[in-house]
Parts: C-alpha cells; sequence; structure tokens
C-alpha cells in the first residue's frame, strides 16, 4: 500500500470532527472541556449527546494508546498481538457504542462518525482486514448520507468525517481493485 493517499493512524492524532491536527494551545487550553469529554471539533457540544458521547470518545482515545504502544514500543509479536486485540476490542466498543447510542438519534452523528472512521482506518491498517474496513465504512457512509433530518450544527460537524469516510473508500476500493 505503499505510496497510498489513504488517511492512517500514523499520520497522527487528528481532531477528527474538524479534520484539524490537534496543537498545543488547544490541549492546554481546554483541558478541562477535555477531562469532562465534552469537547468536539471545537466547540462545546453539550446538545449532541454528551454523556453517551463521552464514553464512545473515552474508548477512542484509550484504544489510541494501546495503538501507539504497537507502533512505538517495537513489542515482541505475542505482545504485539495482545496489544493489538486490545486495541479493535475498545475500537470495536466505541463504534458499537457510538451506533447504539448516537446513530439512534441521527445516522450523521458527528461521535458515530468519528468512531467509524478511527475504526475503519484501524481494520484497513492494522488488523489488515480491507474487507471489513470498506464494509463497515460503506454502510456508515451511505447511512449518513441518507439522512436527510440532520441539523445544521450537527452537519457541520459531520461533514469531515464524512469526507474522511468517502475519501478512505476511494482510496481502498482503488487499492482492492489492483491487487
Amino acid at each position: 500500500m505503499a505510496g497510498s493517499e489513504c488517511l492512517s493512524p500514523q499520520d497522527g492524532w487528528m481532531d477528527v470532527a474538524s479534520g484539524a491536527a490537534a496543537t498545543s494551545s488547544h490541549r492546554e487550553g481546554d483541558r478541562g472541556h477535555l477531562q469532562r469529554g465534552d469537547w468536539v471539533g471545537g466547540e462545546l457540544c453539550a446538545t449532541l449527546g454528551y454523556p453517551r458521547r463521552g464514553a464512545s470518545l473515552r474508548l477512542q482515545f484509550e484504544a489510541e494508546f494501546y495503538h501507539h504502544l504497537i507502533l512505538m514500543a517495537s513489542p515482541s509479536e505475542e505482545r504485539r498481538k495482545e496489544l493489538l486485540g486490545t486495541a479493535e476490542a475498545l475500537l470495536e466498543e466505541s463504534f458499537t457504542l457510538a451506533r447504539t447510542e448516537l446513530a439512534g438519534l441521527c445516522l450523521a452523528h458527528p461521535t458515530f462518525l468519528s468512531a467509524a472512521v478511527r475504526y475503519t482506518v484501524f481494520l484497513y491498517e492494522m488488523v489488515n482486514d480491507p474487507k471489513r474496513a470498506i464494509e463497515v465504512a460503506k454502510e456508515v457512509f451511505d447511512n449518513a448520507i441518507s439522512d436527510k433530518e440532520i441539523p445544521e450544527a450537527m452537519y457541520q460537524l459531520a461533514t469531515p468525517s464524512m469526507q474522511l469516510l468517502r475519501d478512505n473508500l476511494l482510496c481502498w476500493l482503488k487499492d482492492d481493485d489492483s491487487d
């Protein structure tokens, strides 16, 4: 997959809702919001399902920790598989929780879409399961696009994640066709 333009977890931490790289000033100035789990895309989003959304985000960040251990610590193959399984389980739980709790509110809920992006990229890049990544990303993207009753504020927060899903799908399908 060399030379691919797909977004990957190795590209660093991103604020998926806004598509912008997090800066230290973001993190420092907003520490209180991050500790409460109510910070998404640079705005307080209490109206977007804060308590349920917070659990999904915490799981995503915990999975990110395990992912970084895999990349940085050069663990033994056995330990790598263990860390990979833990990270995948956390991302799957985050995705399932977001689907159950938030997508019921809106199929294009930004936190649900963020969980979908993280989960599908992890499946594709780390688990090396492109078929499952494409299947999940396509289902989520198609459902989000079909949701006609998205509130404007939610639509603005969801758009970057929908674009990431679309771009990754195009890239992955192109890679799948070349194999």
